[in-house]
């Protein structure tokens, strides 16, 4: 369906909601889909804006701006930024420069058009970015910013979807997946009931099911059981697995 686009354009969004419902996947997930670039930058870490814009040249450590890299490197003007946690932005002003002001300038497409690297200084036509954005909350993001954002609010599946998302995250991890000759058939309903009733949320998702593959190749298994899940869950988020809700060990006595 990719090949369908030769370019992509929309309104900056916000993707508001808790942890673990599943933002950045979408994100990912949209920009392949475009057949866009995605650049990913987690705002909670990032202490000013030069991330985005770059640092002077008479600065010691300068260097370019992700805007501007992914700009010359790639030379598509049509590319997914994605800027994650937007509400834990540290906005002191560094170097002349922070996330807020920075962010601005992408989000006006009259000031996008002329934007300016700050290493490079020369400019360049950023308008044609599709940026989203992530926050748990709304309260902590500035007006200005909040203003030029469309906001689209995530909640947190239920267990019930949660049973219709496994077998496409499922999908998705094998694909990515570079191991040779991997067939691993879908969930059945016991591997999808074990889910359920632990409450795997959409972020420990992917973790829960990429241990499972991994002990389904351990025993050359075609099929993710309920068992291979139980498992799973317990050594990746620590929750206790009553001892009839393993599997019985396959090792003769000797």
């Amino acid at each position: 369906m990719a090949q369908c686009f030769k370019g992509c354009l929309f309104l900056a969004i916000l993707l508001l909601g808790p942890p673990g419902t599943g933002k950045t996947h979408y994100a990912r997930e949209l920009s392949e889909l475009l057949g866009l670039g995605f650049e990913k930058v987690d705002l909670a870490a990032t202490t000013a804006g030069m991330v985005l814009v770059g640092t002077s040249s008479q600065w010691g450590n300068s260097k370019p701006g992700l805007v501007a890299s992914h700009l010359l490197q790639n030379r598509i003007a049509n590319f997914v930024l994605f800027l994650d946690e937007i509400d834990k932005a540290d906005n002191k002003f560094i170097n002349g420069g922070n996330v807020n002001n920075s962010l601005l300038t992408l989000l006006e497409p009259e000031t996008a058009k002329e934007f300016q690297d700050e290493f490079v200084q020369v400019p360049m036509d950023a308008s044609n970015i599709c940026i989203i954005l992530t926050a748990n909350e709304e309260k902590n993001i500035d007006e200005p910013i909040l203003s030029r954002l469309k906001k689209v609010r995530v909640s947190e599946p239920t267990l019930e979807q949660l049973r219709q998302i496994a077998p496409f995250a499922l999908e998705n991890i094998i694909k990515h997946l570079e191991v040779d000759n991997l067939m691993i058939s879908t969930l059945d309903s016991e591997a999808l009931d074990a889910l359920q009733m632990n409450k795997v949320n959409v972020r420990q998702l992917n973790e829960v099911l990429r241990e499972a593959i991994g002990l389904c190749l351990k025993e050359k298994s075609t099929q993710l059981s309920a068992s291979h899940i139980r498992i799973s869950i317990e050594r990746t988020l620590g929750i206790t697995v009553p001892p009839e809700a393993k599997p019985k060990s396959t090792k003769k006595l000797h």
